[in-house]
């Protein structure tokens, strides 16, 4: 197989014939997203003369490395001396509400773990290959020396070193390379790798096509580009409250999956999971106080907005999905509310409403569309006309003075746990 991956381009790739398709393309392999290399394709129109469109290949100065947030990696959890270093930093005293106690004590952790990180897995790849080659000196050496009985007594730690480290590689690709279809196989870290190298590359916004149609290649030119595309596009009756649990709130946090993107504070649902006996009361603590005051810390309340390509060519702004990254904690607290009001959906959503809903599927109504356009062309039928509705970036046009209004006739909490004032310590 070549592993080819498509490099992202500006301008127009496409023909304007019909059907559309694609015939210019710029190619890279896996050898190039090793070198390091930055770059994009910008195609002009094709003209009168030819379908394909001329193109110009444009090369990037490698971004200035930046400090790395912290980032809580599965594969910490599987060391047996995971429990005993949150143990040993969870101790820290705290005075305040449970959620800045919880907020502070996580960040006080970050400093453990990265030592805990630099000592155990630092340069991962590294260290499982010479883990490996030392257990291959070892049974090398046995097989000429068989007599040897040092090494034969260190072959099986050396054994179980190759074999820890090497899972331990494979759960860090893995995590990075977001394979969610893979469940199980073999270590298969090659392909891992290859998939953070696409990852990375696919993510990278290089250039951006203004609507001016002029072209920005600057970081900070493209940031603000963003910034400024954002600042320009902007019940059923509950009649008992039922107070929120510590099992409600486990079952929360056990059902987001490991491998989900962390937010501002690093931590994925597996720490949690992993150091539930530590952390899970201070934890519960946390949640249960929101649900009561309406109120939440605003460390809590931070996200990260990750910007995803909508496809391969994504030459301006408006191609690209802005996605919260949220920490887990915020997480906890919306699927909670979500799973209360699920029962109610139905008596509040219209029928017609496919999407979002238990039992229904957004696909109906691309059914329902595909016959109603169904031979339009015929000349005995009624007048008809069809409306598009562009709803992109929808959500920045809610009124949320008259959502919060409506929610009023819902949950008697409802309002206060939707739009929650931020605590101060």
């Amino acid at each position: 197989m070549l592993k080819l991956l498509d490099v992202t381009t500006l301008g127009t790739p496409t023909v304007t014939a019909t059907p559309f398709c694609k015939l210019d393309r710029v190619l890279l392999n896996n050898d190039w997203l090793e070198a390091g290399f930055h770059c994009t394709a910008h195609f002009n129109p094709p003209g009168c003369l030819s379908d394909h469109s001329p193109g110009m290949f444009l090369f990037f100065d490698n971004p200035a490395p930046k400090p790395k947030p912290f980032r809580f990696f599965n594969m910490w959890a599987d060391h047996p001396d995971f429990i005993p270093t949150i143990e040993r930093r969870w101790r820290l005293n705290v005075e305040g509400t449970p959620q800045f106690r919880l907020c502070r004590k996580l960040k006080a952790l970050k400093s453990s773990l990265k030592a805990f990180n630099n000592l155990h897995y630092s340069h991962i790849s590294v260290r499982a290959k010479e883990a490996d080659l030392a257990l291959q000196d070892a049974q090398t050496h046995l097989e000429s020396n068989p007599g040897d009985v040092t090494v034969r007594d260190s072959l099986g730690d050396l054994r179980k070193k190759a074999t820890f480290l090497a899972e331990a590689e494979r759960h860090f690709y893995f995590q990075k390379a977001k394979i969610h279809f893979l469940k199980q196989g073999d270590r298969n870290t090659k392909f891992f790798h290859d998939m953070v190298k696409r990852n990375a590359a696919r993510n990278s916004i290089l250039a951006i096509t203004k609507a001016d149609g002029s072209i920005i290649t600057s970081a900070p030119e493209i940031a603000q580009e963003f910034v400024n595309s954002t600042h320009r596009s902007w019940v059923l009756r509950i009649r008992h409250y039922r107070a929120v649990t510590p099992a409600e709130v486990k079952t929360a946090v056990f059902q987001i999956s490991d491998n989900k993107a962390p937010g501002p504070d690093g931590y994925t649902s597996c720490f949690f999971k992993k150091a539930w006996n530590i952390v899970g009361d201070l934890v519960c603590s946390a949640v249960m106080d929101f649900f009561r005051s309406g109120r939440m810390l605003r460390q809590l309340n931070h996200t990260i907005i990750a910007l995803v390509p909508k496809s391969e060519h994504s030459p301006s702004v408006a191609d690209y999905r802005p996605i919260s990254c949220c920490n887990v904690i915020y997480k906890v607290i919306t699927k909670i509310i979500a799973d209360r009001l699920s029962p109610a959906l139905m008596q509040l959503v219209d029928s017609s409403q496919a999407a979002f809903v238990g039992g229904r599927n957004i696909t109906d109504n691309i059914f329902l569309a595909q016959e109603m356009v169904r031979q339009y062309s015929r000349k005995r039928i009624s007048p008809r006309c069809t409306i598009n509705v562009d709803l992109r970036k929808a959500f920045d046009s809610v009124s949320w003075t008259f959502l919060s209004r409506v929610l009023h006739g819902g949950i008697e909490r409802l309002p206060a746990w939707t739009f929650p004032g931020e605590e101060r310590p």
